[in-house]
């Protein structure tokens, strides 16, 4: 059952005809090219998603004064759990927010 799904999908994506009355005519394989292109931008959105995640994970750790193995460290899993990362980083941290509040002033 499972095999079947998977080929179906394969020739869903390739191009392949797998209807009955068809097997005559020997199909020629293709990938599509808005499949292509869909899944090249689909990589890039990842890509750059995850480096904006690993960069504000970078900067602030390294904000905080840890060295540079332990901020890589900590990038590297926001790259990886981006979607986690981005709301605990708006919501929890949120360091900008976090600046105004314990900016002390005073005039002279």
């Amino acid at each position: 059952m499972a095999v079947s799904y998977v080929n179906n999908v394969w020739a869903a994506l390739t191009g392949e005809t797998t209807e009955m009355f068809q097997s005559h005519i020997t199909p020629k394989p293709y990938i599509s090219v808005f499949f292509l292109i869909s899944t090249m931008f689909s990589i890039l959105f990842f890509l750059a998603y995850g480096y904006g995640a690993a960069n504000l994970s970078f900067c602030f750790n390294k904000s905080l004064g840890r060295t540079d193995v332990e901020a890589l460290g900590w990038a590297v899993l926001a790259f990886v759990f981006n979607g986690l990362y981005y709301p605990y980083y708006g919501i929890i941290l949120n360091p900008v927010c976090a600046m105004k509040r314990n900016v002390v002033g005073g005039r002279r």
